[in-house]
């Protein structure tokens, strides 16, 4: 399920969409395994050009979906925020809470990830990402699920 917005031009055509994936019950997920001393990680890449990029080992982005259907250039000033859904809480990139520009001036990649740099495991554990057209979150104009599987570092 997604929740998505469209702006309309005069004349009712639709310009611009704004739509995430995943529910709460069932978030979007990866998995990753690595050999130790190499790190094992899920992020996910929310980007100024309107595209998700999802990484499963660390620097291995590959695109996931776009979250603007006018990518690679959204029309209008957005703001994303994340705040914890379940399970084990995302430890690298952005902090929960606050909103933070997406797309417009001065706005800048954002991303987040479950990182697991010792033997062990990580995960499961998801977010809720919210799109707003304005930096106060009013109103939400898109809402989803991202996380991570299972993290592991294997000796």
């Amino acid at each position: 399920m997604s929740l998505f917005y469209t702006l309309m031009a005069s004349g009712g055509s639709i310009v611009e969409d704004a739509q995430l994936t995943g529910t709460t019950g069932s978030p979007n997920v990866d998995s990753d395994t690595a050999t130790d001393p190499a790190d094992a990680e899920v992020g996910w890449h929310f980007l100024t050009d309107g595209t998700i990029e999802i990484e499963v080992g660390p620097g291995s982005n590959t695109f996931f979906a776009n979250w603007n259907t006018l990518a690679p250039t959204p029309a209008t000033d957005y703001w994303m925020r994340i705040t914890a859904n379940a399970g084990d809480a995302h430890n690298t990139g952005i902090s929960t809470g606050s909103w933070l520009k997406i797309a417009g001036t001065s706005s800048a990649d954002r991303e987040f990830s479950w990182r697991q740099t010792t033997v062990g495991i990580l995960g499961p554990g998801s977010v809720k990402v919210e799109i707003s057209t304005s930096a106060t979150g009013t109103p939400i104009v898109a809402t989803g699920y991202y996380g991570c599987g299972i993290v592991q570092v294997e000796l």
